[in-house]
């Protein structure tokens, strides 16, 4: 049956893959923790597998969250909105994958007090840190 609801995106449905996206992002920065903390130990990391993965993962609930859009009539938030958020969302884990890969391409040049600062804020969400204009050294 017809459903309005279902119509003017009164199911959350946004709102789910919106979350989902966040917390493959999320997923995607502590693959970094971890593979900067197997490096400042000398471990060798075997591979970047985890980011690949969370990209991808990413790259399909965006690609759903379009889809979405293009099927639903009335949305919750403006549709220009969800499309900036999905896309800044999704861009997290192609940084974080970039950074993993050029970490991992000389990692003798690597300093783990260059990211002290950044996971420190990022840990504790106090805004310190990398996006408020502070530099990190």
């Amino acid at each position: 049956m017809f459903s309005i609801q279902k119509l003017i995106g009164g199911d959350g449905k946004f709102y789910d893959l919106l979350e989902a996206s966040a917390q493959e992002a999320d997923n995607s920065v502590h693959h970094l923790v971890a593979l900067l903390e197997k490096l400042q130990q000398n471990e060798t990391p075997e591979h970047l597998e985890h980011f690949a993965h969370s990209r991808r993962e990413d790259k399909r609930i965006t690609q759903a969250l379009t889809e979405q859009l293009s099927k639903t009539f009335v949305t919750p938030l403006e549709r220009e909105d969800i499309q900036e958020l999905a896309a800044a969302l999704y861009k997290i884990p192609k940084t974080v994958e970039k950074i993993g890969e050029r970490v991992l391409i000389c990692p003798e040049d690597f300093s783990r007090t260059q990211f002290s600062k950044a996971d420190g804020a990022a840990r504790s969400g106090s805004g310190n840190g990398v996006g408020d204009g502070q530099t990190v050294a």
